[in-house]
């Protein structure tokens, strides 16, 4: 169920590291947390709860996306008789019509507040219903360690040179923050990064 998930989990990680080169000196912010948590209802069901919001960009542009998924298993009198019902959605919207703010330099802080047209989606991901407006805050404080990635590519060739600078910073980090009526809590499955790629063609 987690497919459009993962893919933008990847989208993430490649993001902060690995963004394509473009000409200037473009920066895109990286950000993501994971908040995950089970309970055992009265009924003695088992619901399962799962929530991520994640900032990522690209020569695309820069995104927001939140995913929510909420699983509920009723026990048989045979364990292979469970019945489980998933409740999920998920929502993106541009950076830019979100507020965003983050320490560029030492990656101590960031903060989101934004409004995501959260959409739910059926067994087989096909949309359930309208996009329900979602008000989304989340505040990220960093606490690893500061890691620092960069480097230089050059090409030469009769025709011309191709100079790419790379740097990319990025720590782990908590989160805390609500989604809608949810107060999702202190979690420290956070990450923030930022990465910067400028891109110089000289043809002789």
């Amino acid at each position: 169920m987690r497919k459009p998930f993962i893919a933008v989990v990847i989208a993430v990680l490649i993001g902060i590291f690995a963004i394509p080169a473009i000409a200037g000196n473009p920066s895109y912010p990286g950000a993501s947390a994971f908040w995950e948590s089970s309970e055992t209802l009265a009924s003695g069901a088992i619901r399962s709860t799962y929530y991520s919001v994640n900032i990522y960009g690209g020569t695309d542009g820069s995104f927001v996306d939140v995913y929510k998924d909420i699983s509920t298993c009723e026990p048989g009198s045979d364990p292979k008789d469970t019945n489980c019902t998933d409740e999920f959605s998920q929502g993106e919207v541009p950076l830019s019509a979100a507020v965003f703010s983050m320490d560029r330099k030492r990656l101590t802080r960031a903060h989101l507040d934004a409004v995501i047209p959260m959409q739910s989606y059926g067994l087989d991901w096909e949309p359930v219903g309208s996009p329900s407006p979602t008000h989304v805050v989340v505040d990220w404080t960093g606490t690893g360690d500061l890691n620092t990635d960069r480097f230089t590519y050059v090409h030469r060739d009769a025709h011309q040179t191709i100079r790419e600078r790379f740097r990319g910073s990025n720590r782990e980090a908590s989160a805390a923050g609500t989604l809608g009526d949810t107060r999702l809590g202190t979690t420290s499955d956070g990450y923030l990064g930022l990465s910067k790629d400028r891109y110089v063609t000289r043809t002789r």
